[in-house]
């Protein structure tokens, strides 16, 4: 959220209530400057008057949503819809752990945090893998290992 003079002019949603994301947009418009902050449900909140995103996956994938950027909403939503499973993993358990790990199996250097990460679940570690490894298999242009 961001405020100027006590007025707030821009959000980041991130929740998975569209409803609630579109009563807000009907609310106060686009004036507001909101931003998606959640990959799975990018198109559908551009369409209910977002301004943009800030998005966990564009920052890993260069040129992933260029679809959006285009105009190309078949192809963006079916860039989304691939991401799916992925974007599921990474948010079934407390960031950026699921992110981090994510990242390891591309063999993507992380860092180190500037916090304590919780350690992730073996079953979301199994589950991240399967999805990666079905992403690749796929043909899905992945970040390369830095």
């Amino acid at each position: 959220m961001r405020v100027e003079g006590g007025i707030i002019v821009g959000m980041k949603a991130s929740s998975t209530d569209l409803y609630h994301f579109d009563q807000i947009m009907q609310h106060v418009g686009p004036s507001l400057g909101a931003s998606s902050g959640q990959d799975t449900l990018f198109l559908q909140q551009l369409a209910s008057g977002m301004a943009g995103g800030v998005l966990t996956s564009a920052g890993r994938m260069s040129g992933g949503w260029a679809p959006v950027q285009a105009g190309k909403a078949d192809e963006a939503l079916a860039l989304q819809r691939r991401l799916g499973r992925l974007m599921g993993a990474l948010s079934a358990e407390e960031s950026p752990g699921p992110l981090r790990h994510a990242l390891e199996l591309i063999e993507a250097d992380t860092g180190e945090s500037a916090l304590p990460t919780p350690p992730l679940s073996d079953a979301l570690k199994q589950r991240l893998a399967r999805v990666v490894a079905a992403l690749r298999d796929s043909g899905m242009a992945l970040p390369e290992a830095a």
